[in-house]
């Protein structure tokens, strides 16, 4: 049987995921939880990785109970291994923090608490059915609507296939686009064949990946820190200002990061951390050396956010939205989940420096005042 949506929760809200499950397949959505789909005899474990696999949605209920469940965090890391949509229900009225801050990142939250229970479920099924139905094309817009889908899918391949080739990191943009405009996955794959056709793209015409230099490797932890030293040394031309100390290759490889000091304490840097499996958090931020207390970063920080230099990941859902001091860490700071092979990839450290330069950039004019630079 195949299924639409697995269903993540913790066992304390149980009643909370068995209504969601009831509702979303009154309307025909198809519903993997636990434990009514583990066949008798089967490993339970095993039943949960091979259902996240096969499950193109995951609906996380996140709550106080699912934020210390060690249960939960190894299927959303699954769902994040295997590349799937992941529909966050808030239960409760928390923030996530830690390893679930990261993994949600810039996803679209619902939110389902407070009274009305009921009422709660029903609104959240809604919304996750009809994102179910419009990955599987059974949403049909107008006529020009769907033209106006299928260009904006078509911009996008022929741009992921500039080069021949196409990036996990393309493909998830390009899945979460035609999701967004109702096209469901065949003709995602007529439209991806007319690009092919009209570049040319062949097996035989995929560039070779270019030869390693000697002093290059693509196994972790070399390549993240190869990674980091080009951003550094993409970035740090551009610098507008002078840093008073900058990170060596020692201190690169011991922290994974690598920074520009502005004064003796405040700093810009790139990091990579949160290693599962074959993905990474990459990281960028502004930050200091006083882990709790800073008054002055903390007015520098507060000023960037109310004068709107950066976009606040906290109201604005773009995928390089800020975070200002998450979980009481005194830093403004971007990040967001990679695969370890891409790290070797041209495209991504070049969008690195690209963010990284145009974060310090803007935020350069308002944190120097400070300073009296």
């Amino acid at each position: 049987m195949d299924y639409d949506v697995f269903i993540s929760y913790s066992s304390e809200d149980r009643a909370f995921a068995d209504g969601l499950c009831h509702n979303l397949e009154s309307q025909d959505v198809k519903c993997w939880i636990a434990p009514r789909d583990i066949l008798p005899g089967r490993s339970w474990r095993e039943s949960i990785a091979k259902a996240v696999e096969a499950t193109p949605f995951m609906a996380l209920l996140f709550s106080t109970n699912s934020s210390n469940s060690e249960q939960v965090k190894k299927e959303l890391g699954l769902a994040d291994d295997y590349k799937k949509i992941v529909i966050p229900v808030r239960v409760e009225n928390i923030k996530p923090v830690g390893e679930f801050a990261y993994e949600l990142l810039g996803k679209h939250w619902l939110d389902a608490f407070g009274e009305a229970g009921q009422d709660h479920i029903q609104k959240a099924s809604e919304y996750i059915a009809e994102q179910v139905k419009k990955l599987k094309g059974s949403v049909s817009g107008s006529p020009v609507l769907q033209a106006k889908g299928d260009e904006k899918l078509l911009n996008a391949l022929k741009l992921a296939y500039t080069d021949g080739k196409i990036t996990d990191a393309e493909l998830d943009m390009i899945n979460t686009l035609s999701m967004q405009e109702g096209i469901g996955p065949e003709r995602l794959k007529e439209l991806e064949a007319k690009v092919r056709g009209e570049l040319a793209i062949k097996a035989d015409d995929v560039p070779e990946p270019e030869t390693a230099s000697a002093t290059e490797t693509f196994e972790w932890p070399d390549v993240g820190i190869q990674f980091l030293q080009k951003v550094k040394a993409l970035v740090g031309p551009k610098l507008p200002f002078e840093p008073e100390g900058v990170s060596n290759e020692d201190e690169e490889e011991e922290a994974m990061a690598i920074w520009w000091y502005v004064t003796e304490k405040h700093f810009f840097g790139a990091w990579l951390g949160s290693k599962r499996t074959s993905n990474v958090t990459l990281g960028w931020e502004f930050s200091t050396d006083n882990e709790k207390r800073d008054p002055l970063f903390r007015t520098i920080a507060d000023n960037i956010k109310s004068m709107s230099v950066v976009p606040d990941a906290e109201e604005d859902d773009q995928a390089t939205g800020y975070f200002f001091f998450p979980d009481g860490y005194l830093g403004v700071s971007s990040e967001k989940r990679i695969r370890i092979d891409d790290l070797a990839n041209p495209k991504l450290l070049e969008e690195t420096g690209a963010h990284l330069i145009a974060f310090i950039e803007k935020t350069w004019p308002v944190i120097r005042k400070h300073y009296g630079k």
